[in-house]
This record gives structure tokens, C-alpha cells and sequence, in this order.
């Protein structure tokens, strides 16, 4: 095809000013009238009015009383009186239903639930018409949920130093125990009630400075630090074709963005009435971190008509809309992208290299944005891509989500997806949706615009099989439908970059080179068992994996650690995550009695049991808002504030993670209801001497691993701690086992194969 052209016009944003208001205005009328909506004031203006020609006054006397002292017709005063009815009525409706939502009693009771738990759910659907009127609007509930409430301090300081108790000698523990005292006498009053305030007058006490101290604050570089990846699904689909695969991933994206705007998204709910925030979709496109000398910032446009491709080294501009807005078919997207395969145009002079810049720490990343793309050419081309939807990495390797005996093909995907080459992603966009010769695909996201439940969604919407059959493609596997009309032309991004730049660049890729030497990335599967097992032991899942987790550290290391797991906390307004400790008195137990062979099985069962209630009693705590990590970190900032020192506080905070974990969450059901088998996702090591550790149940019978840690630490070794993951799978394995013999030796040889 040749080259394609330079885009060289002055860029500006796509939508205008005006229609930006309207969106902003019709959303805030709709959150406004929630419980009632726009068609329930029409119908009780029309009743009122019916009622008030047959000669009875349903507004009692409203209609008059706002007649005479407004001097206006009849009909206006019944409309007046009509609305102030119907918003006294929706606020009434509005307060209880909130309050209600406050009640979380309903995460404690697990698939039992009590008669206070049933009239709650009766109550609510009630209140809601039964029904959830508004549960097709994305941000139709958002009205209704309530604010995270504060922890008492005196709870807080009481838990965390309860938590540290395994963890250190009785002298130090001791010692910690009179710190809080101290803190809670000398500062803990004051820093309370100071953070009351923010309470107030605040949608969320902390959401807010989360986002800007524990992310937008941090120097640290993005990649491998911050952000974080997650593999597409196992399936195999009809088209291993990059522009074909690409033009559906493209178009079920665009259309994800559309139904965000529209609000026709559906907002997800707990136990079918208990709405969760969904204020971090909002920014999923069209967004960017901005790096600044001290503090990061994120710039999110309403809209966007283009993305950004990156190929070969060349950055292209790719409009994905008409002219008139219209969002452009699957042949026209697979034309866009077959011109950007076919060009044979060469990079400009640094231009290969040039996201290597977003791999530095925030502060330079900053100074050389300033000093290089502040004006002409460069700044233009830098707008486009910091105002696209997306940046689509077209990798020229092929990805495969499987490992085998001689290649590790799932450690590979995970690293190009971590990191790439350290210079094909654009690790400032909200994600780079990434895409292998052969078609598999991943995304690289930052981690300040929102968490890993979100991006994650859009796998489980995207399904390209629900976009075309098999016969819609070619031999060749390209989709075969005629293209009518003219079709938007991408260009090529052009770059005027001096000496000086290119070197700046050309020393983060070296750099860069480094660090992703340093990571070792170990991503496997467990196929021995998986979430059907876990299901019979009659314990918490999640809770069954991080006692795995306790007991492979504590072999690894020979000592126990501060351990992190993330919960949600978006059943409250802008809520975000919460720290589970899943390190706890009890799981020391039943960890030090695993190492013990003189301990009877039955004992070693009981102290799981234990140990795995303990960690989703946290669990639950941490969802219903009683957490204390977030609580002592805003604490933290406020005693900044207000210029106190305080190390009890400062350590609570700040103190490394050495065993960093999540799960990915398990993404349902495909359209013909076969459950989505997914390798799930992965992040970073948090520290230097530690491991980060996410895993998924794919499907019921496989467990995925994503272990990271760093090769310069003489503590850490990834594949190390997964044969010690392994082996505490099979010890937990036999454990049940041993107890099912026990009970019904009779069948213990089938038990013993299951």
C-alpha cells in the first residue's frame, strides 16, 4: 500500500463544549429524581390535573394555595403543587432507601439468610418498585447508595495491633501496643474529628486522597509498579486475522463506551436489590495521567473519535467515527487496520522508542514532556495520543495461553503484557488494548482512574463470537462483508524530536531494558483441582487459596508477613478497595500445626477451618465498610495536614507488603451460558524483597497463578514459591481427603480418586 499520510492538523476536542453541558445536565436531572423519573412527574401532573377538572383536589390544597400567592392560572398552580408532591414523595422514598442500604448484615450471613436479612431484601424491592426501575441506567442508583462510614479510632488502632501480633517478638508487640495507647491520647481525638469533617462534607472520606497519595503522588515509574495486565480469554475464535480480530475487539469496545454514555450499562447488583458504585466506568476512555513534577494528574475527555495504533514502531491516528459521528462498521474498521498493516513507511528519527518516556519516574517523565512537547509539531502529535479512546499495541509476536514442556508460552504473554519491550506500550492511557500476530489479546492498565473489576468487565462483555458466525469471514480469515461509502483514511503521527530527545528516549529504553530483566514472572496452571473441589470442602474459596498462599510463604520463607488481599468496598459511594490482612493469629496456627507431624489430622482440619473462618470474617468486614487500613491511611494524610508526626501512624501506613495478592474475578458465562475460561491477570512485586501474587478459578476444575518477584532479591524466587503453592494444595487435598476416608472408609477409594 506504501506510505500512509502524516496527520499534521492542529488537534482539538472532538466534542463540542455544548453538547458536553447536555450530557453533564441530563445526567445529573436523571440522578436527581431517583427514586421516580421523568415520566412518573408527567403522569402525577396529568392525574392531579384530571382529579382537579372532576372537582377533587388530590394536592390538598396546594394547587390553591400556590394559585393565589404566586398569581398564576389554575393549571400552573396544580402543576407547581403536582412536582412539589412528587419530589417529597422521591426524597422520602430516596432517604429510606438509602438508609436501608446501610444495613450489611446480609454479607455476614453467607446462603443462609436471616428473617431481618429477608425483610430488608423485601423492603428495599418494595421501595424500588420491586422491580429496580433505574437498574438499565449505569449511574441510575448512584443516588441511592451510601456514604462509607468512618471507623471508631479506638477499633482501628485496636485491629491493627491485634493484626501485627503474629508477626512480631513479644517485646516489640508489646511495645507497639503502647504506641497506640500513646497515639490514641496524645493525637487520636484530634485527627478524628478532623477526619469527621471530611466525612461530611464528602461524598467518600477517602476515595479521593486514595487516588491522589496513593497513586497520583507516587514518583515511582508505571510499568510493573503501577500498572497492572489481564489475558483475554482461553476460547478459540473463528479468526486468527489481526485486522479482523482487531476491527471486533475495536467495535465491542466502542460499542462498551457508547452504552457508558448512554448509560445503558448495566450497574451491577448484589443479591438482586444492592446497587454497586459504578462511578469508575466513567473514565475507563478517553483518559490519560498526566505526569507532573510532584503530582500526577488525570485528564478524561467526555469523547473521543479516534485511537491510537501503535505498529512497527509508527504511531497512527485511526478515526473510528464518521464525519457526522456515526461509529464506523466492522469492514470499515478492518480497512483501517489492513492500511496500517500494508504501510511500509519508516519511523521517524526516536519515534520507535518514544513511550520508553512513560516508563521513566513521573517527575523527568514530566520535565521532558515540558521541555519537548509543550509546542508545535510534537505537542500536536502527543495530544492525539493523550486524547485518544485507547492505544492498540499490534505486537508482531504471536501469544498463546498455554505453557509447554519446552516453552513457556503463558510466562511469555504475561511479560509482553506486563511490559512489552519496554517501549510498545503507552503505560500513561487508562489501558493499551494489545493484540498478538496470531490475534490473542491482553490489556496493560493504569491502576489510578480505577481497579481491576472494572477493565476486567469489558473481557466479559466483548464477545466477538456474538458479533459474527463463522461464514462472515473469508479464507483468508478477513470478514467479508462489502464495504459502501467512504471510509475515514488513518494517518501516520509525525514528530520533529531533537538530539536531545531522542537520547532522553533512548536512555529510558536501556533503563527500562533493566528493570524488565529484573522481573520473574511465573504464570501457571493448577489442574489438579479447582473450584469444584474447593466447593465440598465447605469453606470460602477465596479464603481456601490465601491459607495455600500463608502456608507456601511460610515454607519459602521460614517466617510470616504482612500480607495484602483487596476487597471492594463499592456498595458505598465512590467506594474502591479496602486491605484484607489475610496473615492472622489463626492462620499462624494452622500453618505452624501443618509443619507439625505429630499433630492428628482432625486437629490440622479444625484449625483451617479456623483460619479460613477468620480470613472471610475479614473479608466480610472489609466489604461493610470496617475495615482500618484505608481509615489509618487518611488518618495519615490528615495528621500531614495538620503538621503532626506520628510514627505509629507512618508505620501502619507505609510498611512494605511482602506478599501482595489479588484474585481476578471470574468473568460468568458466554452467550450459549458455557463458563468463561480465563488465565486471569497479573502485577507487579509491591517490594524489593517480595512477591505479588494474583490468581482465578478458571473454570471449576483449574486454579491460574501469576507470580512476579525480582531476580536481584536473594530472598524471592518465583518458581520456588509456585512448587511450594503446589505442594500446599496437595497437603490441603489430602487433609480433606484424610477426614472423607474417615468418615466413610466404605467409599474411600472413590473419594480418594475424586
Amino acid at each position: 500500500m506504501g506510505r500512509l499520510p502524516e496527520f499534521r492538523e492542529p488537534f482539538s476536542p472532538e466534542e463540542p463544549k455544548f453538547d458536553r453541558l447536555k450530557k453533564i445536565h441530563r445526567r445529573l436531572l436523571m440522578l436527581g429524581s431517583y427514586p421516580g423519573s421523568l415520566s412518573s412527574a408527567v403522569i402525577t401532573i396529568v392525574t392531579s390535573w384530571a382529579f382537579h377538572l372532576a372537582g377533587i383536589d388530590i394536592t390538598a390544597g396546594l394547587t390553591d394555595y400556590f394559585q393565589k400567592h404566586l398569581e398564576i392560572s389554575n393549571f400552573f398552580g396544580c402543576v407547581i403543587a403536582s412536582l412539589f408532591l412528587w419530589t417529597l414523595v422521591c426524597s422520602l422514598r430516596k432517604f429510606l432507601v438509602r438508609r436501608l442500604l446501610q444495613y450489611r448484615g446480609w454479607i455476614h450471613e453467607g446462603n443462609r439468610p436471616s428473617i431481618k436479612t429477608k425483610l430488608f431484601l423485601v423492603a428495599v424491592r418494595g421501595l424500588n418498585g420491586w422491580f429496580f426501575p433505574l437498574t438499565k441506567k449505569l449511574y441510575g442508583l448512584q443516588g441511592v447508595l451510601p456514604i462509607l462510614p468512618v471507623p471508631a479510632i479506638e477499633q482501628s488502632v485496636k485491629e491493627y495491633v491485634s493484626s501485627m501480633e503474629p508477626l512480631l517478638p513479644p517485646e516489640k508487640y508489646v511495645e507497639l501496643e503502647r504506641q497506640g495507647s500513646e497515639f490514641l491520647q496524645k493525637h487520636g481525638s484530634q485527627l478524628q474529628r478532623s477526619l469527621m469533617l471530611k466525612y461530611w462534607s464528602s461524598q467518600n472520606y477517602v476515595s479521593d486522597w486514595w487516588e491522589q497519595y496513593a497513586y497520583l503522588a507516587s514518583r515511582l515509574p508505571l510499568p510493573i509498579n503501577s500498572n497492572f495486565y489481564c489475558l483475554e480469554s482461553n476460547e478459540e475464535f473463528f479468526t486468527n486475522n489481526v485486522a479482523a480480530k482487531a476491527a471486533m475487539l475495536v467495535y465491542g469496545a466502542l460499542k462498551i463506551r457508547e452504552s457508558i454514555e448512554k448509560q445503558t450499562l448495566q450497574p451491577l447488583i448484589g443479591q438482586g436489590v444492592i446497587p454497586l458504585c459504578s462511578v469508575q466506568y466513567e473514565r475507563m476512555f478517553n483518559t490519560t495521567r498526566i505526569p507532573g513534577e510532584t503530582m500526577d494528574s488525570l485528564m478524561h475527555l467526555e469523547s473521543s473519535h479516534h485511537i491510537i495504533v501503535y505498529h512497527k514502531g509508527k504511531y497512527f491516528h485511526v478515526p473510528v467515527c464518521h464525519n457526522n459521528g456515526q461509529m464506523l462498521l466492522l469492514p470499515e474498521l478492518q480497512l483501517q487496520f489492513l492500511r496500517i498493516l500494508e504501510d511500509e513507511s519508516k519511523p521517524a528519527d526516536g519515534e520507535e522508542k518514544l513511550a520508553a518516556l512513560t516508563t521513566l519516574d513521573r517527575s523527568t517523565w514530566a520535565r521532558t514532556r515540558k521541555a519537548f512537547f509543550s509546542n508545535g509539531l510534537n505537542k500536536i502529535s502527543l495530544d492525539c495520543i493523550e486524547k485518544s479512546a485507547f492505544v492498540m499495541p499490534i505486537d508482531d509476536e504471536e501469544f498463546y495461553a498455554e505453557n509447554t514442556d519446552e516453552v513457556p508460552h503463558l510466562n511469555n504473554f504475561g511479560r509482553a503484557c506486563l511490559y512489552g519491550n519496554g517501549y510498545n506500550r503507552w503505560f500513561d492511557k487508562s489501558f493499551n488494548w494489545i493484540i498478538g500476530k496470531n490475534g490473542r489479546s491482553a490489556f496493560n492498565a493504569e491502576h489510578s482512574w480505577g481497579d481491576g473489576t472494572i477493565i476486567t468487565r469489558m473481557y466479559q462483555i466483548v464477545d466477538p463470537k456474538s458479533m459474527l458466525q463463522r461464514e462472515d469471514f473469508d479464507e483468508n480469515g478477513l470478514i467479508n462483508h462489502v464495504l459502501t461509502g467512504h471510509v475515514p483514511q488513518p494517518s501516520r503521527l509525525a514528530w520533529e524530536l531533537p538530539e536531545e530527545c531522542i537520547l532522553t528516549i533512548e536512555s529510558a529504553a536501556v533503563s527500562m531494558k533493566s528493570c524488565m530483566d529484573n522481573v520473574d514472572l511465573q504464570i501457571n496452571h493448577h489442574k489438579a483441582y479447582g473450584k469444584a473441589f474447593l466447593k465440598k470442602c465447605k469453606v470460602s474459596p477465596d479464603a481456601f487459596i490465601q491459607m495455600a498462599l500463608q502456608l507456601a510463604y511460610y515454607r519459602d520463607q521460614g517466617e510470616f508477613t504482612q500480607t495484602y488481599e483487596a476487597a471492594m468496598t463499592r456498595f458505598y459511594k465512590f467506594g474502591r478497595t479496602e486491605t484484607v490482612r489475610s496473615c492472622t493469629r489463626e492462620s499462624c496456627d494452622w500453618v505452624l500445626a501443618m509443619q507439625n507431624p505429630d499433630l492428628s489430622n482432625q486437629e490440622k482440619l479444625r484449625l483451617f477451618r479456623l483460619a479460613c473462618s477468620k480470613h472471610q470474617q475479614n473479608y466480610r468486614r472489609s466489604m461493610s465498610g470496617k475495615g482500618f487500613d484505608r481509615h489509618m491511611f487518611a488518618l495519615l494524610v490528615i495528621s500531614k495536614y495538620l503538621k503532626i508526626e506520628s510514627e505509629f501512624l507512618k508505620d501502619a501506613v507505609t510498611s512494605p507488603w511482602p506478599l501482595s495478592t489479588s484474585q481476578t474475578p471470574t468473568w460468568g458465562k458466554t452467550m450459549d451460558s458455557k463458563p468463561i475460561l480465563t488465565s486471569g491477570g497479573g502485577f507487579g512485586a509491591t517490594c524489593s524483597d517480595g512477591y505479588g501474587v494474583s490468581y482465578v478459578f478458571g473454570g471449576e476444575h483449574d486454579l491460574v497463578f501469576h507470580i512476579s518477584s525480582y531476580k536481584d532479591s536473594l530472598k524471592t524466587d518465583s518458581l520456588r514459591l509456585w512448587k511450594e503453592i503446589v505442594c500446599a494444595l496437595g497437603d490441603i487435598r489430602k487433609m480433606h481427603l484424610y477426614e472423607a476416608v474417615q468418615d466413610d472408609p466404605v467409599d474411600s477409594c472413590a473419594k480418594k480418586i475424586s
